[in-house]
């Protein structure tokens, strides 16, 4: 269990319900879509689909990564850095030689079409990233001068050097995935429907307690209504409340 918990598998599938973790105002606590999430859980390990013991371990992910390259995993939920770095037959951590055709991939489904978050057929998680200048800045005219260059088509191509990479730059993405069908794919088809990961301060400790949840239900060692129930519990000492 570990952040991946939560950003490929707890939030994407609370989206596909039609919620989200925080609504920008509270957190979502104790609600039907967090149930109905923790219930897919319970189907998947309490009925043999996937492995709660590798779910423990403190690189289960990895190994997860390592089993999927040698075929005894048939699926994972993961993005672009699993195709670009760990099942790349050159490089990756985990290669899988034939990468390009015995490696299929779809987009996350809601629920039901139409009952993602803003009525979406499909979700996504997504961290983001930024870069900001301090306002209190001595050389805050210079400083903006260099974060309209870092964030040039030139800096940016210059970054990725030669690899097949996702950026934040449309007319980048269509140069440097030219080839790879795949993160094409992605580039095109996911930034228009992903939510992102809340940038707040509890959040945190608040994917802490998600992480708990989903491991408690795919263990076996609670139901998804008591893991619901001590999610918002500890929510309520993070927070102060939740819905």
């Amino acid at each position: 269990m570990g952040e991946a918990t939560t950003m490929q598998g707890l939030l994407p599938l609370l989206a596909g319900t039609g919620e989200e973790i925080h609504d920008g105002d509270s957190w979502a606590g104790d609600t039907p879509g967090l149930r109905d999430v923790l219930g897919l859980y319970e189907d998947v390990y309490g009925g043999g689909l996937g492995d709660p013991v590798l779910q423990q371990e403190a690189q289960g992910r990895d190994k997860s990564f390592e089993r999927f390259a040698e075929g005894t995993v048939g699926m994972l939920v993961e993005g672009d850095y699993f195709w670009r770095s760990v099942v790349n037959p050159e490089g990756g951590t985990a290669p899988r030689e034939n990468r390009d055709e015995a490696v299929g991939y779809a987009l996350i489904p809601a629920v039901q079409p139409g009952a993602g978050v803003r009525g979406q057929d499909f979700v996504s998680t997504s961290g983001g990233s930024v870069r900001a200048v301090n306002p209190a800045s001595d050389n805050a005219e210079l400083a903006h001068e260099l974060l309209q260059f870092m964030n040039s088509a030139e800096a940016i191509t210059a970054a990725v050097d030669g690899d097949a990479r996702i950026t934040a730059r449309t007319d980048v993405n269509d140069q440097v995935l030219t080839g790879d069908p795949m993160l094409s794919f992605i580039a095109d088809e996911v930034p228009p429907l992903t939510s992102y990961r809340p940038p707040l301060a509890e959040y945190p400790q608040v994917s802490v307690l998600l992480q708990e949840a989903t491991g408690a239900v795919a263990t076996g060692d609670r139901g998804p209504a008591e893991a619901a129930q001590e999610y918002a519990s500890g929510l309520e000492e993070v927070s102060g409340g939740g819905d």
